[in-house]
């Protein structure tokens, strides 16, 4: 999904009255990045109107495999750098792109995909969730 799909579907994340709430869109986003802030701030926007407390994880997504003709790493940069702007008492981001392209420099992209282009495998999902927590236990 998108994240012009999140804006279509936010309410019923909001209904739920979460106190935090990730959002982690990018690597199927093919819009500029100010389009995709766009789209994370109605999110967030949208949350608030029902929880003016709830707090946001803004995930920065792995980087998919540059030999993948489909693919546009830079647009994963760039959302990155526009979600780092956005940090904010009750914003925080969760930076796997940039542990991802320390990653890469030790390991082949296929060492850290399932499908060897865009999903993580289990090694690439235990580094999401280390950045993730790394964020929760501070």
């Amino acid at each position: 999904m998108t994240s012009s799909w999140g804006c279509q579907n936010i309410q019923s994340v909001a209904a739920a009255n979460a106190d935090l709430v990730i959002l982690a869109w990018g690597m199927n986003d093919g819009c500029p990045a100010n389009e995709f802030v766009a789209n994370l701030r109605k999110q967030i926007a949208d949350v608030r109107k029902i929880n003016p407390a709830a707090e946001f994880i803004l995930v920065a997504t792995m980087l998919p495999n540059g030999e993948w003709i489909a693919v546009k790493a830079d647009r994963q940069i760039a959302y990155r750098d526009v979600m780092l702007r956005m940090t904010d008492p009750g914003v925080a981001i969760a930076n796997v792109t940039s542990v991802w392209e320390g990653l890469l420099k030790r390991k082949k992209h296929l060492d850290v995909t399932g499908n060897g282009v865009n999903h993580p495998n289990d090694f690439g999902h235990r580094l999401y969730a280390q950045v993730l927590a790394a964020l929760l236990i501070k």
